[in-house]
């Protein structure tokens, strides 16, 4: 990924990210440098061509603490693609390498300008690399694998799977990683700690789009799939079982309803046969194998049975008395003879 972007056939002064820092300890900013001074400032693109930038209407021109401008005429940038531009002064810095991409005006501009002309591969020089963020900021230090940015888009999720790059402004490293989680606070997870803490305000950020993989986002099964059918508090979301099968249900995990729910459509099966009590009865008798030597009802079966069991039961001749607990209130008397029973 280029660190900087050139705008094809085009006079102009650029940024260079890189800092100027002095070869002894590193890490001082070197302020002093100028095309006329410097032993090399070129830039060399994709045909190998030197180009040398010293002469002519370029520049080369200090900023603050060690940052520099260059300023490249158009007939250095008539080449697509990759290039470098080069600064080397053994006297005072370090050798800075600065990688580019010299890229059609069409891209460009709708990276850079008013223009939102539609951008294809081919228009791009085959490169597809579109930086989200062009630049911001660690808004405050947190961890070396989590920190809040200071901008974006305020929406969870909106960059992951794309690449964040972190310069420290400590000693100008850079590092890339891959964004694994983003928060409406614009909070970023990465998926490998950094080797330094992000710190704010001067730790610089650019949010890369990622086209070389696909993006994936991991979520909970609660909010989303198939399990979400049968946990949802969502109405619209419903169990459809109307296909042809069986569905299975969780009964250790359904959530007990939280208010009356009527069912509607439900057809309860009924029988054909014990449409009655008579029904009941002769079903009863014909299970127990009772006979059906007189007319005595279920009922009054069941409270023979109840005030025998209870021991409230008299005989009088042909006549057996059924009382209540209180030993006086008559429930009913059978009466038996040869070839029947009756009660009253």
């Amino acid at each position: 990924m280029a660190d900087l972007l050139i705008r094809y056939n085009t006079s102009a002064t650029y940024t260079i990210p890189k800092r100027a820092v002095h070869f002894i300890d590193g890490t001082t900013p070197d302020v002093t440098l100028t095309k006329a001074t410097v032993d090399t400032l070129s830039l060399i693109d994709a045909d190998q061509a030197i180009n040398d930038l010293t002469a002519g209407g370029n520049a080369l021109t200090h900023l603050q603490d060690g940052d520099y401008s260059v300023g490249i005429l158009n007939t250095n940038v008539d080449v697509y693609g990759p290039a470098t531009l080069s600064i080397v002064d053994a006297s005072k810095i370090m050798p800075i390498t600065v990688s580019c991409d010299i890229i059609s005006q069409n891209y460009w501009d709708s990276l850079h300008g008013a223009d939102t002309l539609e951008v294809d591969v081919i228009e791009m020089g085959g490169r597809l690399h579109l930086p989200i963020i062009q630049a911001t900021s660690v808004s405050v230090a947190d961890t070396t694998s989590s920190f809040p940015v200071g901008a974006g888009e305020a929406t969870a999720g909106a960059y992951i799977g794309h690449n964040i790059v972190v310069r420290d402004d400590d000693d100008l490293r850079a590092e890339t990683r891959t964004i694994i989680a983003w928060t409406a606070e614009r909070v970023v997870t990465v998926d490998v700690p950094f080797s330094f803490t992000p710190a704010a305000p001067n730790d610089r950020v650019e949010i890369m789009y990622n086209y070389e993989s696909p993006v994936y986002q991991i979520v909970n099964h609660e909010t989303y799939g198939n399990a979400q059918l049968v946990r949802s508090t969502t109405p619209a979301n419903a169990l459809d079982v109307s296909a042809t099968g069986e569905a299975g249900l969780d009964f250790d995990n359904i959530k007990d309803a939280t208010g009356a729910h009527t069912l509607t459509n439900i057809t309860i099966p009924t029988t054909t046969t014990l449409t009655n009590t008579a029904a009941i009865v002769t079903a009863l008798k014909v299970s127990t194998s009772w006979t059906a030597a007189g007319a005595v009802s279920y009922q009054t079966m069941m409270k023979m049975i109840y005030a025998m069991a209870r021991g409230k039961i008299a005989k009088s001749g042909n006549d057996f008395l059924f009382y209540d607990d209180d030993d006086s209130t008559l429930l009913f008397t059978l009466t038996t003879a040869a070839t029947a029973r009756t009660t009253s």
